[in-house]
């Protein structure tokens, strides 16, 4: 569910409006939001049952929306509400198995940076976790790896390999540019990062799908005229350039495969978006009508971005609790 162009949440009564547009059936947005005030109730408790109870129903209330902070909203201030006949989102969840080869290796990470945080004493305070966490050596890695195991074979290889916030930036500039293109290291390793990794073939398995106006893993689900259109989050810029050079190389004669990152400015960003969601419009599976696939971070997706209303499906890959680092 993208509830566009909200405002930046503050307090619980941000919420109040956006619950009542989504929660359409009788008594759940009541529920939603006692769930909601039950853990702000308790929130200086965090080692309590009560908390963590308090935390997963919440969790469960509002798992299914993707709100986009902006300085108005015209859902809101229109007081659209969501057909009661439209259906809910469906949820769809996917596990994969590490790539054996990089078990170790990735074993081998998680140990030191369990050994490091316990060297700082680092107490599991969602105030100072992080902060303690990044000043330990390798939890970068290790969280980046997370999603992407092959990260842990490209850097286990070259020791200068572009993951860090930045540079990756400037590895997708150097892919979009067609003279530079073979200066890519994403695309000279990608072999290596996405290698006897299953997540990306289904991946590409869900573009193709999707151009033909059809849900993977969902056959019973009716078939679309038009392609559908794919918003992916990811959790670091590492890898959304991953997934967007995997999906430019092998899904490039079914989608037009875009990715956001904090290269461009807010406004640049959005007015891509913009032209995107126009761009989407009138496209047929039968005339050879191409997905949209937008690629950006948790963290950016929630910065101005208000057109993501013409994506059909979303992907996300990794987990969004993390800030970005």
């Amino acid at each position: 569910m993208f509830l566009s162009a909200t405002p930046a949440i503050k307090d619980l009564s941000d919420l109040e409006m956006a619950s009542s547009i989504i929660n359409r059936q009788q008594g759940q947005h009541a529920k939603v939001m006692a769930a909601l005030r039950l853990a702000d109730r308790h929130s200086d408790e965090m080692n309590s049952p009560s908390y963590k109870d308090a935390i997963h129903a919440a969790c469960r209330a509002v798992e299914t929306w993707m709100i986009s902070r902006a300085g108005y909203s015209p859902m809101l201030d229109q007081g659209h509400r969501i057909s009661a006949s439209h259906p809910p989102p469906d949820t769809i969840t996917m596990r994969f198995n590490t790539p054996e080869e990089l078990r170790h290796a990735l074993s081998e990470t998680i140990d030191n940076v369990r050994g490091g945080m316990m060297e700082n004493n680092a107490r599991v305070d969602p105030a100072a976790f992080e902060h303690v966490m990044m000043s330990v050596k390798g939890a970068a890695l290790m969280l980046k790896a997370g999603s992407v195991p092959g990260l842990q074979a490209c850097v286990t290889a070259d020791n200068n390999f572009p993951y860090n916030m930045g540079r990756v930036e400037e590895d997708i500039q150097a892919y979009n540019d067609a003279e530079r293109r073979s200066d890519s290291v994403y695309l000279r390793n990608l072999d290596l990062l996405t290698r006897n990794d299953p997540m990306f073939v289904e991946m590409a398995d869900i573009v193709r799908q999707a151009s033909q106006g059809r849900v993977a893993s969902r056959p019973d689900h009716e078939v679309s005229s038009s392609p559908l259109h794919v918003i992916l989050f990811t959790q670091h810029p590492c890898s959304a350039a991953v997934a967007y050079i995997y999906l430019r190389e092998n899904c490039d004669r079914q989608a037009d495969v875009v990715c956001l990152l904090s290269d461009t400015k807010p406004a640049a960003r959005a007015e891509k978006l913009g032209e995107l969601r126009l761009s989407s419009q009138g496209r047929s599976v039968d005339k050879g009508g191409k997905s949209i696939v937008v690629i950006t971070t948790f963290r950016l997706g929630g910065f101005g971005l208000n057109d993501f209303v013409f994506c059909n499906l979303m992907i996300q890959m990794g987990e969004p609790q993390r800030r970005l680092v």
